[in-house]
Parts: C-alpha cells; sequence; structure tokens
C-alpha cells in the first residue's frame, strides 16, 4: 500500500509540476507574442508626419534590417542626369515565379512620409507568406525634386523631375518580364485613383482589369481615370504621372494616389483602411501571375459609367469600323441611283465647304482673342484654369454665333440652295473625320462612327422631326470627351482646345462643321431657301448662343479665382550691389489689390492693380521676412560666399562656398561665358544649354550647409555666375494683412560675380 500510496503522490507531484511548467510556458509563449506584437511599430503615425527624406529612409532602413532582411541604399553621387541629397532604399523578397512586381513609393509626398509607411506595411505583410511572384519594394528620394520655385506644390510630382526613380532605372535590369505599382498617397484618402499614363505612353489595359477587380475585392472606394488615356497618347498631358518614368522604360506601370481627405470617406482610421489595402495587395498578386507582356495594346478605349468600367482593345475596335463602312457600301450598292444624283449634286457644290470650313476656323479664333480678351480685362493668368469649361462655352458659343449669323450674308454668294447637298456634306465630313481619327488615335473612332451612322439615316429620313431628333443623335456622343477633357482629365488638353491659335480651333472647326451643315439642311425644311434671310432654326440658334455667349462673358468677368483659397503671393528679394539696388518683388496670378506686407520688421502698405510690384528697400541692413516667429532670416546683404583657387597645368580649380544666412531649399547656380564654355571638372552634375556658352549646375534640394563648389576651367577663361536661393515660407499668413494670401515661396537673387583667371 506503502508503494501504491506513493507511486499515487510521486505520479501526483509529477502531474502537478508538468502542468506548472506548461503554464509557464504557456504564459512565457504569451508574453513573448505580446512583446513582439509590442514590437511591430505603428509605420504610419511613425512617417506620416515626417517631412525629412533622409530621415524617412533611415528608419526604412533600420526596420528592414531589423528584421533580418537585406537593405540596398544608393545615392546620386554618379547620377549625371540631375543631383539630391537624397538616396534610394531598395529590398526583395523572393515568390514563387521569377516575375518581378515592383512597389515604388516616395520617401515623403505631399509634406509626409504616409506613402512610404503602406509600403512598408506592404513589405511586413508579403514576408509572411511566400508571393506567387518575385517583389521589389522600393523607397525613393528625390522624387519631388526638379521643379521651378514658381511651379513647387509642397513635394507633390507635377513639375518634378522624379530623380529618385531615374535613379534606380538607370542601373536597373532584369531578365524576366517586370511591372510596377506606383503608391502616391499625399494622405489618408477618401478614394482612390488609378493613374494610367503619362506623356505618350499609357498603361496596358490587363493591369487596369486586375487593379479594378482587386480594388472591388478590397471594397475602397476607387476610380481608373483611363479617361486621361487618349490625352496621354498624343501626347498632350503636360505634368508626368509619377508612374510614368517606369512606362516611359518600357515597363507597364500604374500609379495609385488619393482623391480627397479621410473626412469625406467611409475609412476615418488607418488600421481599418490599411487592412482594406491588404486586401487589395493580396487580391492583386494572384492576378499578376499569370504574366506581365513586354508589350501590350496602346489604343484601347476606357468606358466608365458609376463605379464600372468597360475596356474594348483595338481589334473590337477596327471590326467596328470594318462592319460599319461595310454596311455603307452595301447600301450604296442597293441604292445606286439615288446615290449618283446625291455625288453629282455634291461634286458640282463642293467649293462650298472649304469656305464654310474658313469661316468657321475665323470665327474660333475670333472665341480665343474673346478669351485672352477676358484675361487681360481681369489682368489674371490662366483665367480659363479655374473654370475651364465655362470659358469653352464661351469661346464655341460665340464662335457659333457668329458663323450663323455669316450665313445670312454668305447666302448673297453663289451657294447651294439644294438640301440634299449639306446631307451628303455632312456624310463626307464625318467619312473623313473617321478616317483621320485612325490615324491619329483609333480610339476617337467610335464617336465619329456614331454620328456618321446618325448623319446617313439622317440623309434616308425626310420628316423634320425625325432628323432633329437624329441631329441630337449625331451629338450625343461627343458629350463624353467633352465631359472627360473639361471635368475628368488634367487641364493641358482643355487649355490647348481654349488657346491655340490655330490648331485647336481647326479641330473644334473639323468637328463642328458636320453638325453646322446638317443645321443648315433642318433649317431649309423649315424655310424655303429663295426667300431672303435665315429661316427660324438658325435664328432660334443664333438667339440662343449669343444669350450663352453673354451669360458665360459676364461669368467670366464676375466671379472670384480665390473664393475657395487664397491668393497665391510670390517674393523675390533682390540685391544688385553695382548699381546700389536692393528691393523686394511681388508677384501673382492676379492683381495684388490692397493689403499690408510685414517684411524686416516694418509695415509696407501695398496697393496696385497690377501683377507684380516692386518695392525699395534700403541697401544695406539686415531684413527679417515675419512669418510669425518661424525664425528665418532673410539678410540683406548679398549671398556671403568665399572663394579660394588653385592653378595647375592651365587649368585653375574653384572651391565656392556658400553660407546664406536663410536656410534655403534650393540653391541655382548658372554658368555662362561670352566664349564656348569649357568645365573640366566639377563636383556636381551641370547640364550645358544648346548654344555651348552656358551651363545650369545641378544642386538639390535642401542643401547642407555651407555648400562647397567646385569648378574647374581654363586658366584664361572668364566665367560668369549668378547664385540664387530660394526657401518656402512656413508660414501662409505672417506676411500680409486685409487680404487672404498664400505666401507660396520666397527667393533671394544676388550679384553676378565674374571669375577671371588672367588676375
Amino acid at each position: 500500500m506503502f508503494v501504491v500510496s506513493a507511486s499515487s503522490l510521486f505520479a501526483f507531484f509529477s502531474v502537478c509540476f508538468i502542468g506548472m511548467r506548461s503554464f509557464f510556458a504557456a504564459c512565457f509563449l504569451f508574453c513573448g507574442f505580446f512583446f513582439l506584437a509590442a514590437e511591430e511599430t505603428d509605420y504610419y503615425r511613425a512617417l506620416k508626419d515626417i517631412r525629412e527624406e533622409n530621415a524617412v529612409l533611415a528608419f526604412v532602413q533600420a526596420e528592414i534590417e531589423k528584421a533580418g532582411e537585406r537593405a540596398d541604399s544608393g545615392d546620386f553621387s554618379d547620377f549625371a542626369e540631375g543631383h539630391s541629397f537624397s538616396r534610394i532604399v531598395r529590398t526583395s523578397l523572393s515568390g514563387a515565379s521569377p516575375q518581378t512586381l515592383i512597389v515604388a513609393a516616395p520617401a515623403v509626398c505631399g509634406g509626409g512620409g504616409f506613402s512610404a509607411a503602406v509600403a512598408l506595411d506592404l513589405w511586413r505583410e508579403s514576408r509572411k507568406a511566400p508571393a506567387p511572384l518575385n517583389l521589389v519594394f522600393l523607397f525613393l528620394g528625390g522624387e519631388g525634386e526638379g521643379a521651378s520655385p514658381a511651379a513647387d506644390n509642397g513635394g507633390n510630382f507635377p513639375g518634378g523631375d522624379h530623380l529618385g526613380s531615374r535613379l534606380f532605372l538607370d542601373s536597373f535590369f532584369s531578365e524576366y518580364p517586370v511591372s510596377v505599382l506606383y503608391l502616391n498617397f499625399t494622405e489618408l484618402p477618401a478614394r482612390i485613383l488609378c493613374e494610367t499614363g503619362t506623356r505618350g505612353v499609357v498603361a496596358p489595359s490587363w493591369m487596369l482589369e486586375n487593379a479594378g477587380a482587386a480594388l472591388e475585392d478590397s471594397g475602397l472606394p476607387y476610380l481608373i481615370e483611363g479617361s486621361k488615356n487618349r490625352i496621354y497618347r498624343l501626347g498632350l498631358a503636360q505634368s508626368l504621372s509619377p508612374a510614368g518614368e517606369y512606362l516611359s522604360a518600357g515597363f507597364p506601370a500604374l500609379g495609385l494616389s488619393g482623391e480627397g481627405g479621410a473626412a469625406a470617406g467611409d475609412y476615418g482610421d488607418y488600421t481599418e483602411w490599411g487592412n482594406a489595402f491588404q486586401v487589395f495587395f493580396r487580391s492583386y498578386l494572384p492576378r499578376c501571375a499569370d504574366g506581365f507582356l513586354r508589350e501590350w495594346d496602346q489604343h484601347y478605349l476606357f468606358l466608365h459609367y458609376g463605379s464600372a468600367y468597360r475596356i474594348i482593345g483595338e481589334p473590337v475596335l477596327v471590326l467596328a469600323l470594318v462592319c460599319v463602312l461595310g454596311i455603307s457600301l452595301l447600301y450604296a450598292f442597293f441604292a445606286g441611283a439615288r446615290l449618283k444624283r446625291s455625288a453629282g449634286i455634291f461634286l458640282r457644290n463642293i467649293w462650298n465647304l472649304p469656305l464654310i470650313l474658313f469661316v468657321s476656323v475665323l470665327f474660333f479664333m475670333a472665341g480665343t482673342t474673346l478669351v485672352r480678351f477676358t484675361d487681360a480685362l481681369r489682368n489674371t493668368g490662366e483665367l480659363w484654369s479655374h473654370h475651364p469649361f465655362i470659358f469653352f462655352i464661351l469661346k464655341t458659343s460665340c464662335a457659333v454665333f457668329l458663323i450663323l449669323l455669316s450665313l445670312h450674308h454668305l447666302r448673297r454668294l453663289p451657294l447651294s440652295k439644294r438640301g440634299s447637298f449639306y446631307s451628303v456634306s455632312a456624310i463626307f465630313c464625318f467619312l473623313v473625320n473617321v478616317f483621320l481619327s485612325s490615324a491619329l488615335d483609333i480610339t476617337f473612332i467610335p464617336f465619329f462612327l456614331w454620328s456618321y451612322t446618325a448623319s446617313v439615316l439622317f440623309s434616308i429620313f425626310r420628316r423634320p422631326l425625325v432628323k432633329i431628333i437624329l441631329f441630337f443623335t449625331a451629338l450625343l456622343p461627343f458629350c463624353i470627351p467633352v465631359y472627360d477633357t473639361f471635368f475628368v482629365a488634367e487641364k493641358d488638353f482643355a487649355g490647348f482646345v481654349i488657346n491655340s491659335p490655330f490648331l485647336g480651333n481647326l479641330l473644334l472647326s473639323s468637328v463642328f462643321l458636320p453638325f453646322i451643315l446638317m443645321l443648315i439642311r433642318i433649317d431649309f425644311l423649315l424655310w424655303h431657301p429663295g426667300k431672303a434671310g435665315s429661316g427660324r432654326v438658325l435664328k432660334t440658334l443664333c438667339v440662343v448662343t449669343g444669350g450663352a455667349s453673354v451669360a458665360a462673358f459676364v461669368f467670366a468677368l464676375a466671379f472670384n479665382p480665390w473664393k475657395e483659397s487664397p491668393q497665391p503671393l510670390f517674393l523675390e528679394e533682390y540685391v544688385e550691389t553695382a548699381q546700389s539696388l536692393h528691393g523686394l518683388r511681388l508677384s501673382s496670378p492676379s492683381p495684388l489689390g490692397r493689403f499690408d506686407l510685414s517684411f524686416g520688421g516694418e509695415n509696407f502698405p501695398i496697393d496696385t492693380g497690377e501683377r507684380v510690384f516692386e518695392l525699395p528697400l534700403e541697401v544695406s541692413g539686415d531684413q527679417a521676412l515675419g512669418t510669425q516667429g518661424s525664425g528665418d532670416q532673410a539678410s540683406g546683404e548679398p549671398l556671403p560666399h568665399r572663394i579660394s583657387s588653385e592653378e595647375f597645368l592651365g587649368r585653375k580649380t574653384y572651391t565656392i562656398l556658400f553660407s546664406p544666412p536663410l536656410k534655403p531649399r534650393k540653391i541655382t547656380v548658372h554658368l555662362s561665358c561670352d566664349s564656348p564654355l569649357l568645365v573640366y571638372n566639377c563636383n556636381f552634375p551641370y547640364s550645358p544649354d544648346i548654344t555651348g556658352r552656358a551651363a545650369e549646375v545641378f544642386i538639390g534640394e535642401n542643401p547642407p550647409l555651407p555648400l562647397r563648389l567646385i569648378l574647374t576651367f581654363p586658366a584664361r577663361q572668364a566665367v560668369n555666375i549668378r547664385l540664387s536661393s530660394w526657401s518656402p515660407l512656413l508660414s501662409a499668413a505672417g506676411g500680409t494683412e486685409g487680404k487672404s494670401f498664400a505666401l507660396e515661396s520666397y527667393s533671394k537673387l544676388v550679384d553676378s560675380f565674374i571669375i577671371e583667371t588672367d588676375e
């Protein structure tokens, strides 16, 4: 019994001991998981407000290396096409397929590292399970650099040179197909925008389909900006999209950016939005595993209605063209007699078309003049950019009004009085537009094919009511490109249509001409052409277009372009010691008006109707720009610089040390010479101009101070160096009183000085 009891007691204590071990082990594991979870950094809160690129990149590199992964870093020291004091960080994850998806993100975009935080979250989640293909995570510095000070927009990409992407592509090569997903978020977005192209090239349609399907799975609000594709393909977009460098290099690429703030959407918390974005990424990767094509269809048509979209490829567009033209030939075969009679009338009066086209171009040019006259009256540059559709209405309604009004006097010429001529002429014009658009961009074909078909039916049916319905039917498809141009796509193409002195007006005239011919035909049905004057249709349209012109003109003169945002103001301090000049130049897109400027501790009353105003300052003494305690001081003296030189073997090397009192965002150096400029060496990249007598030295943004510039020239060459520094203001309201201004930038121009080696 004792043995049994002892055995039982031993077993009891053994079980208790094992149980305690399990309990402590469980506690240890729990604490371990807790601490591991606690060690997971909240990248969003850590990076969203950091404005210094190198600080973001240092954080990213440290996080990658802390996880035991390799992080490659590269700077711009050997990059010949530009310079930045930032760098890029790259890390890779192996997948099941050798194909590679590059996830690229700027270190700082829109004033913070939000995009870098999103990419870092994707990298952390992608490490937990093998991906279906190789992944490269690219964190880019210098992406927003290269913009001129006046065009700067806080580091966002339009106007920037994308130096980080160019540095990466300069040495990147892959044996296997590569695709790029560019994250361009400035803040937590209310809706994701899929940017589909850049100047001259668009993303492949299969990439849009994959991204659209994955975004549907995530539940995130999104919009695919496929309406811009035609503008991208025509090369009319002035700004480069973030993914543009990769598309131009031949890689399939898609940019993701944000619209609005989180307060406007359903995702006010980053954790919720980030989880949904992870769902998108996990859904997107398997769809990419099917393969990336090195070449793709550039001429697809993207149609969207609400949140749904449809992509029509080039073969379908060509098939539609062949079918419509084939049916037209078949109709001509069965209606040969009628076609022969109409062709005879058309050929006898074909000289009417160049005359009407000339009048149309002339009056559309008058519409352009009216738009520019409005700008001159308001003394505001690019006033049309605030409401492009209103100015489009102003131009087109004025032109159509003048065209219809002139038809009354043109009737005195021996123009055709046969209504069938105008019907056949409309068909002919639409047919010409079909072939011209197919040569320019085949995605324009559906609009003209639809109108061409309607014009053929317009010539067949004789009842006025049916013709009026078919007229509006022919006009209907052009509402889509008008909406895309003036409401959806970027404003570059809208500016071309509104302001182009000849080509834009020729384009509008060729589009409007067949509709004007159809209106004349309808007018002939309701009014006998033998009578003097015009019919009811043209008179009614004269009243409508004239009223629209007056209404648009009054609106253009009366509206406030800065109602929703402060008026931009640019300050430029200049010093010319030789002429004993020191002053401040104020400029703005609109007249400055009346306000008080605080500069150098003094208040200066400004009252001018001009957009540029020069304020003289004392030649000596310190001048401080009042920015509500920003601490930046602007000296009234020229930018301090010290020069030392040494000569060796007919060459002279200059070391110029810059130490400006105002911390600059950017320092620019311009070299010029009366003879051909020869630069043997420079410690920064530089680019000579086309004349060979000048060069621009590339110095990146946020340079370290003092900045050292080393230049080597021939020993007997005199070189003129012009220095200027530019710094954004830290406060947007401290410098003005009495008017709402946004102080966009402050720059300081200094004396040019000549380096002469023949001393």
